[in-house]
C-alpha cells in the first residue's frame, strides 16, 4: 500500500496519503473535515483501488452526502459496523461496546491466573475509552506475575476477592 500510495501522489492528493496511514490490517479507517472532502476521497479511494483491481468493500459513513450518493449507486454500506474492535452506528454516530462475554466470563470459577488473562483480554479496547475500568483487571494480572502464582493455580483470596468485586 506504501507503493501505491506513493506511485498516485500526484494524481490522488487526499486519499494516497491517507491509504498508508489509515490501514490497519485489511480496514480502512479516517475521517476528514467535511463532505466535500469525503466524496473526493470516496471518489479518489475507489479509483485508486481500482487501478489495482482491488475493489473496497463493506463501506460505512455518518456522512450523509456520501451516503445519498451510495443509495442511488447501490453500493454495499453498512449502517452499523465495527472499527478497530468496537461496534459504530453510523445513523447517529455513536461508538459502543458489548460487555456480555465479559460478564459471562466474570461468574465463572475458579478464577486462576488464566482465567483473569482470558476475561482481561475480551475487553478490546484501541482507544482506552475503558482504562479507568480495565485498568484494575490488568494491574490484578500483573500481581499474580508478581507473586509467581501458576497459570492453573487458584488465586489467593485477597486477588480472587478483588477480582470478583471487579
Amino acid at each position: 500500500r506504501r507503493e501505491l500510495a506513493s506511485m498516485h501522489s500526484q494524481t490522488v492528493p487526499t486519499a494516497s496519503p491517507l491509504v498508508d496511514k489509515s490501514t490497519y490490517m485489511d480496514d480502512f479507517a479516517t475521517s476528514v473535515p467535511d463532505e466535500n472532502e469525503v466524496i473526493q476521497l470516496y471518489t479518489e479511494l475507489t479509483g485508486l483501488m481500482a487501478t489495482i483491481k482491488l475493489p473496497m468493500s463493506k463501506w460505512a459513513t455518518n456522512s450523509t452526502a456520501l451516503q445519498n450518493i451510495w443509495n442511488i449507486r447501490d453500493p454495499d454500506h453498512q449502517k452499523i459496523t465495527q472499527v478497530l474492535g468496537i461496534d459504530w452506528n453510523t445513523e447517529n454516530d455513536h461508538l459502543s461496546t458489548s460487555s456480555d462475554g465479559v460478564l459471562t466470563s466474570l461468574s465463572e470459577s475458579p478464577v486462576t491466573k488464566r482465567h483473569v488473562l482470558q476475561v482481561t483480554s475480551k475487553l478490546y479496547d484501541p482507544l482506552g475509552m475503558y482504562s479507568p475500568t480495565t485498568i484494575l483487571g490488568k494491574m490484578l494480572f500483573q500481581e499474580t506475575w508478581l507473586r509467581g502464582i501458576g497459570w492453573n493455580e487458584t488465586l489467593p483470596s485477597d486477588i480472587a476477592s478483588t477480582w470478583r468485586l471487579w
